[in-house]
């Protein structure tokens, strides 16, 4: 079984090894490595020597975004989903393959965010509404919703709307599920597919981020 990237927890782990040997995450739940998990995967199944080429194709297909779209180069950015239920916002930290992915593409992840470490027994960092003013320093702000109008009604609330990207018009809000999903895993089929859907998107919330990134 292939779980590198996963959330199986150790009862699940002992339980399923008993019956077929489990490849799973190797210290976070859902923070392992895109090319961590390439590794494992290639070690699991005996071809090892695939592995390279693989990262080889996911990096280049980044570094080629990058250089098409040179206006993300030193913009920093946070990516982050509210959770109008919880009123909280879950912060991606680096290790994240959505964070990770944007930040091959030439974006710097906000000073605010680098030092936030995944909240205990999550994936993300969690901050309340209240303290959406700490993603000030974000030039561009990534988020995703499962439909249009969970997008709107957040948009909508003053706290939310109040967040300096949001209000310039930096800001991309991701609700369809395919573009979703693919910009999250940062898999070799899914980078080849979502890039060209992405990027032009993120280059335009640079261009309204303004000014010469690093917060600004």
């Amino acid at each position: 079984m292939l779980a590198p990237f996963s959330g199986v927890s150790p009862e699940a782990y002992a339980q399923l090894s008993r019956l077929v040997p489990v490849v799973g995450y190797p210290e976070q739940p859902f923070l392992t490595p895109v090319d961590t998990q390439i590794d494992l995967i290639a070690a699991a199944l005996g071809t090892r020597e695939a592995a390279a080429p693989l990262k080889a194709r996911i990096h280049d297909a980044l570094a080629q975004a990058a250089r098409r779209y040179p206006e993300l180069s030193g913009k920093t950015f946070a990516y982050v989903r509210a959770d109008l239920g919880s009123g909280n916002f879950a912060a991606y930290v680096a290790g994240d393959p959505r964070v990770d992915t944007l930040s091959a593409m030439g974006l710097t992840l906000a000073p605010s965010v680098r030092g936030l470490r995944a909240s205990a027994g999550h994936f993300a960092h969690y901050l309340g509404f209240e303290h959406a003013d700490a993603l000030g320093d974000a030039d561009i702000l990534v988020s995703w919703f499962y439909t249009p109008q969970e997008r709107d009604r957040t948009a909508a609330m003053p706290l939310y709307a109040s967040i300096p990207a949001v209000r310039r018009g930096a800001y991309v809000a991701l609700s369809d599920p395919a573009l979703v999903m693919a910009s999250s895993s940062g898999t070799p089929l899914a980078v080849a597919w979502m890039l060209d859907r992405l990027a032009p998107r993120l280059a335009e919330a640079a261009r309204h981020a303004g000014g010469n990134g690093a917060g600004s």
